[in-house]
């Protein structure tokens, strides 16, 4: 689903809200009878591609990117009160339901021929996806300090797409790192 955009980036929360009851009330399937999936892409890699992608023409002022450095956006994108063009929240909350991973299975995007090769078998046929939506290349060259902030700042997500494999499986692990990051109900 790409339009509108919030489909395309929809948290595991809004597909429970919105898309599996309607899955529900017309194909009869409950959330237990389907898988659902995502995919991750390096924390790093996310934050570079959303710097371009706000790059673009058209992008609405306040959350353009244009005339900014990635090492700008980077330092906005850790600040407590971000500036809209960097509050991109945090990859780990699309995927949660509560204290847990929401979804059943997380491919990392960097494997993209893994996760169209699992659909593929799955249903039986070749599924391929065209590329669309990509942003010209640019630096992500960040300073020695920087780097070090974000590397903590992104700690969770991070340590989370490390564990992830070729088949999208969701390891105990990953449920802990959750809990680390968001706080488990009950603690």
């Amino acid at each position: 689903m790409r339009f509108p955009p919030a489909l395309k980036h929809m948290t595991y929360g809004r597909f429970i809200k919105y898309v599996s009851p309607l899955i529900e009330q017309s194909c009869g399937f409950n959330r237990e009878d389907y898988e659902v999936v995502a995919l991750m892409r390096e924390p790093l890699s996310w934050l570079n591609s959303w710097y371009r992608y706000r790059q673009r023409f058209g992008v609405s002022p306040e959350k353009s990117t244009v005339g900014l450095t990635f090492e700008s956006f980077v330092q906005d994108y850790m600040r407590e009160n971000q500036p809209p063009y960097a509050a991109l929240g945090n990859q780990l909350s699309m995927l949660r339901d509560r204290d847990r991973v929401g979804v059943d299975r997380v491919f990392p995007y960097e494997d993209f021929g893994e996760f169209t090769d699992w659909v593929s078998a799955r249903i039986g046929k070749k599924f391929e996806l065209p590329t669309v939506n990509e942003s010209r290349k640019t630096s992500t060259e960040l300073s020695e300090e920087t780097m070090s902030r974000l590397r903590t700042h992104l700690s969770g997500p991070v340590a989370f797409h490390s564990l992830l494999s070729a088949d999208g499986q969701i390891l105990d692990r990953h449920h802990s790192l959750i809990c680390e990051q968001f706080g488990c109900e009950g603690n």
